[in-house]
């Protein structure tokens, strides 16, 4: 019935033959709240979580799928648990919705566990899907990924938010999942880490609300922003509420249309907002060097500066080809201006665009800035990192060279649905945090062909962790 996860912990599918449970949007909307009885020695806890459904008391073992997501057993949705490698010395006690039930059988359970515990090393990190209730956002909610350290402890609250795509046809097809190599670099610095999707993007629901009409006569960047901001600030508020989060110390980071959207937050800040960064942020970049009437956005910069008092760092590449540099300069100047607190890095040139400084390839460059940003906040969390998922044991493609193949082994740590491409002559690409492994291997093959020519064809070696083409 259990598989190891890549936190080694165990997920176990109950599928509910039975009217309570009800398939929720595959929010956490309910959770096993666990007691220790006085014979329990030390810290033991039973550590449940459940995630899709509400509980019944029957319950089916199965496998989980390959993205973690629920499934369907007998055409109904079951319900995840997450069991944590744990000792046990005594009987449990659940609490489930003000009932108390002993469970004689967790004790076979357990054992299963610690077998677990014992054939593998526990990682550092855990990840899980959840959705984040937001009366605006409808049935859905707003879909979102949560990365924390993988010690059962509250931590401070991170909350990374993304940009906006030029085009809006590509706003259904992003994910929460392609932000967690940033989320993961908070994580192990401490940091309870979520990445949220504001309404009309990806998955989550509630419909676009951002309309600027930037390009137009009327553009309206001031009240855009507080509406994204709305967003985030649902997020917060539903994420106090989890035990997983110390709601003490609360940091939001956006980029791009995201950084924009938290320096409104800033302007009007919810309960434990300490800090708040924003890599490259603004609206209104239509085309590469240009954005639609710059003198509105700066405008609507400095009414939020009016009001926002939350430290806050600023990032720009200098290359960054949606705010560059002057422009990026008259959002501050305007910002500081009317009373706003924020540090300004003028990053080097990162890429052929510095606007995507805030990712996978530039964490060696942006995690600096952010140590010593927090580090002045007094918001440095640990004196040590906690280690990064390792990678399972898949060889990589003999044509790729010794830092191709160590790009192959990150690449193995990557969340799915993701691919790999490579060419005879060495040459590779690869997607990852895609909606559908089709999608991922498309983009794979053609980040690949961005490298090499048609002498030098590309062909998909991997899609999630099953081998493709030859």
């Amino acid at each position: 019935g259990g598989h190891t996860t890549s936190d080694h912990s165990l997920l176990f599918c109950g599928c509910a033959f039975h009217p309570i449970c009800s398939y929720r949007h595959r929010a956490c909307d309910s959770r096993l709240k666990h007691e220790r009885t006085s014979g329990l020695a030390g810290r033991h806890w039973l550590h449940l979580m459940l995630q899709g459904c509400k509980a019944s008391q029957e319950f089916l073992l199965q496998p989980y799928n390959s993205r973690g997501r629920a499934t369907k057993v007998c055409g109904l949705p079951c319900c995840w648990y997450r069991i944590q490698p744990i000792v046990v010395t005594s009987y449990f006690y659940f609490t489930f919705e003000g009932d108390v039930m002993r469970r004689r059988w967790i004790l076979r359970l357990v054992v299963l566990v610690l077998a677990a515990a014992g054939s593998a090393r526990a990682q550092d990190l855990v990840e899980l899907e959840l959705r984040i209730p937001m009366k605006e956002a409808g049935k859905k909610g707003l879909e979102a990924v949560m990365v924390r350290p993988n010690d059962g402890a509250a931590h401070p609250l991170a909350l990374l938010n993304h940009g906006t795509p030029r085009e809006s046809d590509a706003r259904p097809g992003m994910t929460p999942w392609g932000f967690v190599p940033q989320a993961r670099e908070f994580a192990r610095r401490g940091w309870t880490t979520v990445i949220v999707m504001r309404r009309g993007y990806g998955d989550s629901g509630g419909g676009y609300s951002e309309e600027s009409y930037a390009c137009s006569s009327h553009p309206d960047y001031y009240d855009t922003g507080k509406e994204s901001a709305k967003d985030l600030r649902a997020a917060i508020a539903y994420l106090a509420t989890r035990p997983e989060v110390d709601a003490s110390r609360i940091i939001s980071v956006g980029v791009s249309a995201g950084g924009f959207a938290t320096v409104a937050l800033t302007a009007d800040p919810p309960p434990g907002l300490v800090a708040a960064i924003s890599f490259a942020g603004g609206r209104g970049s239509r085309k590469p060097d240009e954005v639609c009437n710059p003198e509105n956005l700066v405008q609507a910069f400095y009414e939020f500066g009016k009001k926002s008092r939350v430290p806050m760092l600023w990032v720009y590449a200098e290359n960054d080809h949606f705010f560059g540099p002057r422009v990026a300069a008259e959002f501050y100047q305007a910002f500081s201006a009317a009373g706003g607190k924020a540090a300004f890095v003028h990053a080097a040139p990162f890429g052929g665009d510095g606007h995507g400084l805030f990712s996978l390839h530039g964490i060696a460059i942006w995690t600096p800035m952010v140590e010593s940003f927090l580090v002045q906040q007094n918001l440095t969390l640990r004196t040590s990192l906690l280690a990064l998922p390792a990678p399972p044991d898949i060889a990589a493609p003999s044509s790729l060279s010794a830092s191709g193949a160590a790009e192959f082994r990150s690449f193995l740590t990557l969340p799915l649905h993701k691919a790999f491409a490579v060419s005879p002559g060495g040459h590779y690409g690869y997607a990852f945090g895609r909606r559908t492994e089709k999608e991922a291997s498309k983009l794979a093959e053609e980040h690949c062909r961005d490298s090499t020519d048609k002498k030098d064809p590309c062909t998909v070696v991997l899609v999630d962790e099953q081998k493709g083409g030859n």
